[in-house]
């Protein structure tokens, strides 16, 4: 390669160099817009943007690793396009999907099926459908009273959890 060419891309390396850096979160905000502090070498750039994907939001534990781009190569002009914490990673096989937090609490798409795990889950509808056929599997206990679902086929369903010792399935009556 000619000395002009290698002059060349050294020039756009170290440009590029410029633009996406790493820092460390030293603090979040969240209030009316997403704003995540970013402490970068001694520096704290109290009102860096987030962006985040339409749909998900994420408010960062002091700690995490922030991937931050300066647009136009502006330093001034600094956002963040990422943040990551191994400290909170799980194992997932090639093709799943998971949401994690801090508390251990997830939801994990498996190859087999969504796993939610949370001490408690809050489902907030005026109209809940279950089921994939006439049996309905879930960890309630014997004796709990259940009233307004509907089945699959539409009729309704209410009654109290009856189950056999060691039986996977319940019955309601």
């Amino acid at each position: 390669m000619s000395e002009t060419i290698i002059g060349s891309l050294r020039r756009v390396g170290q440009a590029l160099a410029g633009v996406l850096g790493l820092s460390r979160v030293s603090r979040s905000t969240s209030e009316n817009e997403r704003h995540v502090a970013i402490q970068t070498q001694g520096v704290i750039e109290d009102s860096t943007d987030v962006w985040q994907p339409y749909g998900l939001q994420a408010r960062p534990k002091s700690g995490a690793i922030a991937v931050q781009a300066a647009i136009g190569g502006q330093q001034d002009s600094l956002v963040t396009i990422l943040v990551h914490d191994r400290r909170y990673c799980i194992q997932l096989v090639e093709g799943e999907v998971a949401l994690v937090d801090d508390l251990g609490q997830k939801v994990h798409l498996t190859r087999s099926g969504i796993v939610v795990e949370a001490p408690v889950v809050t489902v907030k509808s005026s109209n809940i459908r279950l089921g994939v056929g006439p049996t309905y599997r879930t960890p309630v206990c014997v004796g709990d009273t259940i009233t307004g679902l509907t089945s699959v086929s539409g009729g309704a369903v209410s009654g109290v959890i009856g189950a056999s010792p060691g039986a996977s399935n319940v019955t309601v009556s």
